[in-house]
């Protein structure tokens, strides 16, 4: 089903290169100029101190990070209104290749665009919900003197553990839910399926999860071994290997739905 839709392939690589441009370019224009005044090693401690007080009090006591915070804001805005459409139109084509043979893209944005919205926003307030209670946590550990930085990391550690999991399972919950609007069959039928069958669901995440690992490791000991033009074509083909390997999942998702759904 992965291949069968290379319009989601290519869309979705175009759509993620975009996004990481964009934020390569801020990171340019931003970080290069202000490491290349950073003192470095071999000058003396007091420029070093000089810099970094400079630093904060430019950021703390004027507007010069305030267009950069907007930009960023922005395209974080931009980026959440967009990614449930997108959403919308994937699930919606999956759905139709594995049910009739049909692909429309568009038609999923236009069905489905506001409903997906709804999901994706539900999930991000679940998603940010436990921080209120973490987020403090973690800045007394760090900001604790009688504790070391070594000892706040092994006391966070399983915290940050925990809260992996759980954004695991909510990503896992929506992509369910979403079949099930996708199929109109309701957004909770689905989430019985799930429940049914959550060990092929999580093995099905943990292989695709595995082949990720296989291919980060892959483009990382090119990259590391042979540089040059191999090294380039591994950077570069990396991205579309996500691609593949998010196709794969929500495609492998929704036919052990679908499979489980069927009368």
């Amino acid at each position: 089903m992965t291949l069968w839709n290379p319009f989601l392939i290519v869309l979705l690589f175009l759509y993620q290169f975009a996004w990481g441009f964009l934020i390569y370019r801020m990171v340019q224009d931003l970080v290069i100029p202000v490491m290349h005044r950073y003192p470095g090693k071999g000058m003396p401690a007091q420029l070093n101190a000089l810099f970094w007080a400079e630093s904060q009090f430019r950021l703390l006591r004027t507007d010069l990070a305030d267009p950069w915070l907007w930009t960023l804001l922005a395209i974080l805005l931009a980026r959440m209104a967009l990614t449930p459409l997108l959403n919308a139109g994937i699930f919606h084509q999956i759905h139709q290749t594995h049910a009739d043979g049909r692909r429309s893209f568009l038609a999923g944005i236009r069905r489905l665009g506001a409903a997906f919205a709804l999901v994706y926003a539900g999930r991000m307030a679940l998603s940010l919900l436990p921080l209120i209670w973490l987020v403090p946590r973690a800045g007394r550990l760090v900001l604790d003197g009688g504790v070391r930085l070594e000892q706040a990391a092994a006391q966070l550690a399983p915290l940050l553990a925990a809260y992996g999991l759980y954004l695991a399972a909510l990503e896992l919950a929506a992509m369910y839910i979403q079949f099930g609007l996708a199929g109109r069959t309701g957004p909770l039928q689905p989430l019985g399926v799930l429940a049914r069958n959550l060990p092929g669901a999580v093995g099905i995440r943990l292989a695709v999860f595995a082949a990720g690992l296989a291919a980060l490791a892959a483009s990382a000991s090119v990259t590391w071994f042979a540089a040059g033009l191999a090294a380039v074509i591994a950077h570069q083909a990396y991205p579309l290997v996500r691609v593949l390997l998010s196709l794969w999942e929500i495609g492998s998702q929704h036919h052990l739905w679908a499979a489980k759904t069927a009368p």
